[in-house]
């Protein structure tokens, strides 16, 4: 959740004022890319001018520490970086170069989701933590509406996919990450595959699509597949 709001007008020849807009991000569960320099600064809005000034648009964050004024320039969020050091201070990021603007809306039937679909292969952890670097949830599909909407994305890319469900806390016991709720097979009955889940060899405890049949899996959970982040 965004807390402050950090106004920045840049001046520019060419297209005369320009106004981004940063904001305090205090849920730092992923850190941005440092962009290789620091210095100290006088201000809060002074290190973001420069931040824009010297690195363009590769500036969609920086750092800086009230006390110390130290101005850390950054890039783009993620959970492979570290989030911001104490000696950092905190973060801001430009609202209009986040990722956050790549979530699209989808839709099948009565059912709409906003969501973004990462193809790149990662394990089920690194699927979870990344989709909390944009105040998403890794999918979930409680209703058969949602489940088709999903099915017919993964079909597309022709990929296995992590989904929102596991059974990590209780074997046997399956819920959905962004509520805890547990998988109703008087709704679902068939969407795991005929022999699935089976935990084979007592180490399957994270759920996938399969791209061939659609169905669901339970799967290793460091193993690496595509995933699907969805807003609230």
């Amino acid at each position: 959740m965004f807390m402050k709001i950090c106004v920045l007008i840049f001046f520019n020849v060419v297209s005369a004022w320009e106004m981004k807009v940063f904001f305090l991000k205090t849920n730092n569960v992923c850190g941005p890319t440092r962009l290789g320099r620091t210095w100290t600064d006088t201000s809060l809005v002074s290190c973001g001018l420069k931040c824009r000034r010297m690195f363009s648009s590769d500036c969609s964050s920086f750092m800086f520490h009230k006390v110390t004024k130290l101005c850390t320039p950054g890039g783009r969020l993620s959970s492979l970086h570290p989030i911001p050091a104490v000696h950092e201070g905190e973060l801001y990021i430009l609202m209009s170069d986040d990722l956050n603007d790549k979530f699209s809306f989808v839709s099948f039937n009565n059912t709409t989701v906003q969501l973004f679909y990462f193809k790149t292969e990662v394990n089920y952890t690194q699927a979870l933590e990344i989709c909390r670097c944009f105040d998403s949830t890794l999918n979930v599909a409680k209703t058969n509406d949602k489940y088709q909407l999903f099915a017919s994305l993964v079909k597309e890319t022709k990929h296995d996919t992590w989904i929102g469900l596991n059974d990590i806390e209780s074997e046997g016991h399956f819920v959905w990450v962004d509520d805890k709720q547990e998988y109703n097979t008087s709704i679902s009955p068939s969407y795991f595959q005929g022999d699935q889940p089976d935990n084979y060899n007592n180490n399957e405890d994270c759920v996938m699509m399969r791209w061939s049949n659609l169905q669901l899996n339970d799967e290793r959970c460091d193993k690496t597949f595509y995933f699907i982040c969805q807003k609230p």
